[in-house]
């Protein structure tokens, strides 16, 4: 985008890959919750096809999906 060099998009590519794989990793309910009301709005559609379907297929569904909830994963006795 711009005028960013080349070399620092692809840090910034990994860097945001990192977060997302991380924050799927640990709260995969809430994080998923996220992303399905931010990018359910028809503005954020554009970026949700360019930068977060991509990521969002080279992951294994989590199996809190299924068997967790939001709530519980923000329990601290968890």
């Amino acid at each position: 985008p711009g005028h960013v060099a080349e070399i620092y998009l692809v840090h910034l590519h990994a860097s945001v890959y990192a977060l997302f794989h991380r924050l799927y990793g640990m709260y995969p309910c809430n994080f998923v919750s996220f992303l399905r009301s931010h990018y359910s709005m028809k503005e954020n559609l554009e970026t949700f096809e360019e930068v977060v379907k991509p990521m969002m297929e080279h992951v294994r569904i989590h199996p809190e999906l299924v068997t967790g909830s939001k709530d519980h994963e923000l329990d601290p006795r968890r």
